[in-house]
């Protein structure tokens, strides 16, 4: 009873007459003059069933917007009650719902940053996915805080849930998750965790090896889950990977198969992609695009279930020689590459407005056969080529200018012997 009677408050508290805003590829930018570059966060979690949490925060803030600003809003579950806000600038601070408004008293200029200090405590108890299918919250056994509760400080004003009129629901209406947030910039996180040490924590971030201390620090750009649950650990290949018991065989094999992705695309592309430290199914937003930069170090925990993609390029004859190279080596769900490659260059280039057969200039005709006529002979040899190209692409001081059908003319037909890569 306690849960319905949440749910219709939810339901009073978050109704609304219009539709659900629109989004963009499923994320909603959020609007604001200031992103979080560091946030510290001291969790206390109840060592018994009671469903309450206490937090002190501490939050740098960049102004990146307006040339001034003095006013910054953040976004925090209503259920948890605001026990102290003051920064190291004067500020005034009130509260609506979900979001917190900061005015300070003299405008920060663009470049400058505020550090803020806030603590809260409260209980979540919630519905998601209209009340059906998920729960949030801490219980006896279980911790589970997703991102979409707000359940720590998060920057701008954000939409948590929405409920509209819906004649025939039991209750009037339907509650529904609100929009999912894209962070505008990376943050510093450093979480300390105080009770619920019996059981493993899961977090978008790596574990400190502190003594007796569960730490949790880390940059990302996606934003903070916090999950205690039904927990196996194990390791595939010298990667940790923390999966509910059911899912382990799958994800340790999927693991797998990412490490040899990895492997290939580095041999193949001379990239220089390396393992997470944690891969972990409990990353209930999946995975991130940004594993395929060398140099990333944000992102330190990986979805086990994705599937890792060649790096897209802009000239469309190397982009999709890449993609069909890389799809005979590692098949998804798609069956297209099993086709010729001049099929699959066409097919390409129909879906990008270039519709038929007769879309290929003779130049494409010539190099596209000759490509299949190596291709059912010489598998290595296309992916030298294929590799060949995509380095010296990635080279060119002007990739614009980058003539993707004069190399391969060049290195398919040489003028003379020896010419090739």
């Amino acid at each position: 009873m306690q849960r319905v009677n949440l749910y219709i408050t939810d339901g009073i508290s978050n109704k609304t007459d219009g539709p659900k805003p629109a989004q963009t590829d499923g994320l909603a930018a959020v609007q604001s003059d200031f992103r979080v570059e560091e946030m510290k966060l001291n969790l206390r979690l109840n060592e018994k069933e009671s469903n309450f949490l206490s937090v002190e925060s501490e939050l740098r803030l960049e102004q990146t917007g307006k040339k001034q600003a003095a006013q910054l809003f953040l976004t925090l579950n209503r259920r948890l009650e605001v026990t102290a806000l003051k920064g190291d600038k004067p500020l005034q601070w009130s509260r609506q719902g979900d979001v917190l408004e900061i005015v300070m008293n003299q405008p920060i200029n663009h470049g400058e940053y505020i550090d803020v200090k806030l603590n809260y405590a409260g209980s979540i108890d919630t519905y998601r996915s209209e009340g059906l299918r998920q729960f949030s919250g801490i219980s006896k056994n279980n911790v589970l805080l997703p991102k979409s509760v707000a359940w720590y400080p998060q920057i701008g004003q954000r939409q948590l849930i929405f409920s509209q009129e819906h004649n025939n629901a039991p209750l009037g209406f339907i509650i529904k998750e609100g929009l999912s947030y894209k962070e505008p910039g990376v943050t510093r996180y450093d979480v300390i965790i105080e009770g619920r040490a019996d059981k493993p924590l899961v977090m978008p971030l790596t574990l400190s090896d502190k003594e007796n201390i569960i730490e949790f620090r880390g940059k990302n750009n996606t934003g903070l889950f916090l999950y205690q649950g039904v927990t196996k650990e194990s390791s595939v290949q010298g990667v940790k990977v923390v999966d509910h018991p059911d899912k382990m065989s799958q994800s340790q094999r999927d693991v797998k198969t990412q490490l040899n992705q990895m492997e290939f695309l580095n041999v193949w592309l001379g990239l220089s992609l390396k393992p997470a430290d944690l891969y972990s199914g409990y990353i209930f937003s999946g995975g991130s695009p940004d594993f395929l930069d060398p140099d990333n170090e944000v992102y330190r925990i990986r979805y086990p279930w994705d599937f890792l993609k060649p790096p897209t390029v802009k000239p469309i004859m190397l982009n999709t020689l890449l993609s069909w190279v890389y799809e005979h080596e590692y098949p998804g769900k798609s069956k297209e590459w099993k086709s010729g490659f001049h099929d699959y260059y066409v097919n390409v280039k129909s879906t990008k407005g270039i519709p038929g057969p007769n879309s290929l200039s003779d130049e494409e005709v010539r190099l596209v056969k000759e490509i299949s006529r190596l291709a059912e002979k010489d598998r290595d040899r296309i992916l030298d080529i294929s590799g060949h190209l995509y380095r010296k692409y990635e080279a060119s001081p002007n990739q614009e200018d980058f003539d993707v059908l004069k190399e391969l003319d060049h290195i398919l037909f040489p003028a003379k012997a020896g010419e090739a890569p």
